[in-house]
């Protein structure tokens, strides 16, 4: 006996075939829609790691530009310091740590030892002019023959040295220097010149080395030895 559809087969035990027939359609329309839902996460699970790789490549990427820029900076101000900078601080070191980070991969380490050695290098060379300047105003503040315009511009200088301005404090102060001698006399040393021949030449005795000596005092290295070529500044009455 055959049913055109199973709401009309007999719910009976003799009617097995039938229910199984019931039970198949309703499980057809009902049945739980998992492979679908598990695939759709996936695919969308897939694009999340898509798009966190290729942010994080991005974060890399610009980590990367900011350290080389950091470096190639440092590497700059190194060089602009020089030897100077090295008198107070070994700011190779730092650079050397900087692009050693650099060639590993490792940016956040490399611009933070190429910024510090930036700061280092800057710090030195401010350190080492301002020891020059400090000098040469020690000197003039003991100068008797300032006039009253170059008193102004040592104070100045002064201002500038208490300020740790560095080489613009020297710069100030090597110009008022140059300021204040412009009126002596310049000798530029000769083959065989000693202290005491220039000061028997210039003031009658060789006794008179150490005046000499106490005038160029910053441009001399060695008494005993002096550089042929090098200028000497004769008459000059600058404090001690």
């Amino acid at each position: 006996m055959r049913y055109r559809d199973w709401r009309s087969v007999p719910t009976g035990p003799s009617n097995q075939e039938g229910r199984g027939v019931k039970h198949y359609t309703w499980y057809r329309r009902n049945r739980p829609r998992v492979f679908p839902f598990a695939f759709a996460l996936a695919l969308v699970s897939g694009a999340g790691l898509a798009a966190r790789s290729a942010l994080a490549q991005e974060l890399d990427a610009g980590s990367a530009v900011q350290a080389r820029a950091a470096v190639q900076a440092a590497r700059m101000a190194v060089q602009e310091t020089g030897r100077a900078a090295q008198l107070w601080t070994p700011t190779d070191g730092l650079l050397k740590q900087a692009e050693t980070a650099l060639r590993n991969r490792q940016y956040p380490e490399a611009r933070k030892q190429a910024e510090l050695a930036t700061a280092e290098a800057q710090l030195a060379y401010s350190q080492f002019f301002q020891g020059k300047a400090r000098f040469i105003a020690d000197r003039l503040e003991r100068t008797q023959d300032l006039n009253a315009a170059q008193r102004a511009r040592l104070k100045s200088v002064d201002a500038l040295v208490r300020r740790h301005a560095g080489k613009p404090a020297y710069v100030q102060a090597a110009a008022l220097e140059r300021d204040v001698l412009r009126n002596h006399q310049m000798y530029r040393v000769r083959p065989g010149d000693t202290l005491a021949i220039i000061a028997a030449r210039f003031y009658g005795a060789p006794d008179y080395w150490r005046a000499v000596y106490d005038a160029n005092k910053s441009r001399i290295a060695d008494p005993n030895h002096l550089v042929v070529g090098q200028e000497l500044v004769i008459g000059a009455r600058l404090g001690d």
